[in-house]
Order: C-alpha cells, then structure tokens, then sequence
C-alpha cells in the first residue's frame, strides 16, 4: 500500500511535528527566500493540542482539509476554508513560518504560535513575487499611451473625498477604509494575472493594499511611489495638491 501524502508521509520525512530551533529557522528562511507558498490552516487554542491531533489524523484518512478547516478552525479564514493566501518569507510568525517553508506542496504539519496549535498544509508554491515600485513619471507615460486600460488595471485605495480632491484616469476606487467589503471579492473583480498599477496619496497605504494583492495571487503588481501627491509635483500640477 503507497504511504498516504499527507500528516504521515511529511513526519516520516521529517518528524514536522518536533520544535523548530533558531538555526533550522534561518536555514528554513534562507531557503525559502526564492518563492512564495499557498498554505491553508487550521487554528485552535492552546489548550486544544489533542483535539488538532485527531483533526490531522481524519485528515490522514482521506478528509478534506477545507471541509475541516470550516467546520474546526478558529481562524476567520476558516469560510474561507482555512485559506489564508501566498505568504512570503518575513510576513508571518516565525514559528509557522519555519514550519510551513520547511514542507512540500500536499504535506500537512502543525505547530504552535501566540495564537494557538495550527494545523497548516502547502497548496501550491510559486517563484517570489515582489512588488515593483513604479515612478511618477514611468505612470505618466503609461496613462497617456494608447490602450491603457486594456494593458493595465488601476487600483486607488484612498478615500471618495480625495478622490473628488484630485484624481487620475482610469483609477478604480478601492478604498483601504472598506478593505473588508471589497477583499473578499477582488480576484472576482479584478485580473490576478493582468498588470496592477496601485495608487494612494503619499504610497503609504498602496503598498499596503499592494502586500495584500500578491498575497492573493496577483502576478504583477506595482506601488506607486510618492503616491498622487508626488505624481503632481514631478509630472502634472495640474492636478490638485491636498
């Protein structure tokens, strides 16, 4: 009988259930820094480690790890079937972190952080996406060349009131304010694939909103830089300063 892909296979690999120590966390980090994984969870407290232990072992069995993760998870992306997007080295807890670049695409782990026991398997991996930082001048080019809108989607995330301040064409608003409205929804609306141009007023909060789009999937996105504010002093004061 094949041994099972999953809890039983990673452990025999490599026992993902004992403590990550400091140097297997650089080790873990220094090899994950060429690419970005796609990893779902399952969280519960700290005072429920034997409960995640039989999750993992149904788990074992043949069940579907979403269908778990919905049903168990304390974690609000537990609608989301324990989905919590493309992580990056850096961006999570070094705990989890260490333990989730540690694993191969379908393997399953746990470990424990602040927030309690996770349960966590590998989706998918991809070559590191980085966030471009494009300049004012380079966006002013591409506005005013022919098929902008066709090549490229435009992406502010300030607020309705600045936007009646000063605005750029093309610009769909995706207030950072209403983030929670329009998240779960934005791979629906907008194209993972397509070039993603992201504007705010100083650059501060596009490269918020920036993170979060690769974290989703997004394959090429840019920040730009100095935000609209910088865009009017460097390449058009015609367009109004606030």
């Amino acid at each position: 009988m094949s041994e099972p892909k999953g809890m039983l296979g990673a452990a025999r690999k490599r026992n993902p259930f004992a403590r990550v120590g400091s140097l297997g966390r650089s080790m873990v980090a220094a090899a994950g820094q060429d690419r970005q994984i796609l990893v779902q969870h399952i969280l519960v407290g700290l005072d429920k480690e034997a409960e995640l232990d039989g999750f993992a072992a149904i788990i074992a069995e043949g069940a579907d790890f979403g269908e778990m993760a919905e049903a168990n998870s304390n974690c609000p992306s537990g609608k989301k079937g324990g989905l919590i997007g493309w992580i990056s080295p850096g961006k999570t807890e070094p705990e989890f972190e260490a333990t989730a670049f540690s694993l191969e695409v379908g393997d399953v782990a746990k470990c424990q952080t602040r927030r309690g026991h996770h349960l966590l398997t590998v989706v998918d991996e991809r070559p590191l996406i980085t966030i471009k930082q494009m300049a004012p001048q380079q966006l002013q080019e591409i506005l005013a060349a022919d098929g902008a809108a066709e090549q490229h989607q435009f992406v502010d995330v300030r607020e309705p009131f600045e936007r009646d301040i000063a605005s750029l064409p093309n610009f769909e608003l995706y207030p950072l304010s209403t983030f929670n409205e329009w998240a779960p929804m934005v791979t629906q609306k907008l194209d993972v694939t397509k070039s993603t141009l992201v504007l705010c007023h100083h650059g501060v909060r596009s490269m918020q909103a920036a993170n979060f789009l690769v974290s989703q999937g997004f394959e090429d996105v840019s920040n730009i830089t100095g935000g609209i504010d910088r865009y009017t002093l460097e390449c058009d004061k015609t367009v109004p300063q606030y």
